[in-house]
């Protein structure tokens, strides 16, 4: 069957829907005319915390969709629960549709339905945009060949998935196992082996640094513009971000570069945040001050180069470098 059978509709002339209610009456154990209460929490984990009565519910069945209707994850969706819908849900029921190919349909809508909120404080699904969603509606038997097209796929996308994520983290294992080979002299054992060469000490960083300081401590006045003033933000994974960055006026450039004033070969360290720890290196000769989350290694550089220095800083606090 061609694609000529199929015709496009908008979502609200396929389903029935109703919003969700609290229930008149709701107990923590089962009772007389009760069903269970689906909530968010038995939403996302199946777990039933409580049960209502049906006569004050909105119900809903296997066969209907549930929506989050209201919160930050708007937009989520599930089915395969029977049971009083809750205040922070809706539930669909397809008409003319097959429910699984429903779901899917809501679900691939998820970013355009979160990009498009109702209202300013807790935001909801604008029902707007929800319900004139434009739908490709195929025959039901084609609906039913879809899903189950679907239900081979998707399980091996979502396996895939996981496996890729696993290999980022296995390479992220490995390139600090290689860090640690590195900045401990084991990478290049067999290159010295015969060879005459210094024995490695372990030392700390100020031991083999001129300067390690933070940037200002009093916040200067931000100006349209200026001279750069960079912040954690932008001290990327190895290198410096050069956009994105905050001006300050000449004088308090001057007073902030008194105390710390980075130059080539120069290490900045993210000190505190969410990316406490992200090490960079000054590669270019650019005039910055830097704030008070940013700190700065200088090198000896008749000691220490600056690259080593910050792959040792990846690695660890105590250094371990040939003399």
């Amino acid at each position: 069957m061609g694609r000529e059978h199929w015709v496009e509709t908008t979502l609200n002339k396929v389903v029935l829907h109703k919003k969700g209610k609290k229930p008149k009456k709701l107990e923590r154990n089962e009772f007389h005319n009760s069903l269970p209460y689906i909530d968010i929490e038995a939403f996302e984990t199946g777990n039933i915390r409580q049960y209502a009565d049906i006569e004050s519910s909105n119900c809903c069945n296997n066969n209907d969709v549930l929506v989050v209707w209201d919160g930050a994850r708007f937009g989520l969706t599930g089915y395969n629960q029977r049971g009083s819908v809750g205040s922070t849900l809706a539930c669909i029921t397809p008409v003319m549709i097959e429910t699984t190919f429903l779901l899917h349909f809501i679900q691939r809508q998820y970013k355009t339905i979160q990009s498009n909120p109702k209202g300013t404080g807790i935001p909801h699904v604008n029902p707007d945009i929800f319900w004139s969603l434009k739908i490709p509606l195929p025959p039901l038997n084609e609906q039913n060949r879809i899903v189950e097209k679907l239900d081979a796929i998707l399980p091996k996308v979502k396996s895939a998935k996981a496996r890729l994520e696993k290999i980022s983290a296995i390479l992220k294992k490995f390139r600090q196992s290689v860090l640690s080979a590195a900045c401990s002299g084991r990478l290049t054992e067999d290159w010295r082996e015969g060879k005459d060469f210094p024995e490695w000490k372990d030392v700390v960083t100020k031991e083999v640094c001129v300067k390690i300081t933070d940037g200002e401590h009093n916040t200067p006045r931000r100006v349209t513009n200026g001279k750069m003033l960079l912040s954690a933000k932008n001290i990327r994974d190895g290198f410096i971000d050069y956009n994105n960055f905050d001006c300050i006026c000449e004088s308090d450039f001057s007073k902030c570069i008194k105390r710390c004033h980075p130059e080539i070969g120069d290490v900045l360290v993210v000190s505190v945040g969410a990316t406490i720890g992200r090490t960079a290196i000054m590669r270019k000769n650019q005039e910055f001050a830097i704030v008070r989350s940013v700190g700065l290694f200088k090198p000896n550089k008749n000691m220490l180069l600056g690259e080593y220095l910050l792959h040792a800083l990846r690695d660890a606090v105590i250094i371990k470098i040939p003399f």
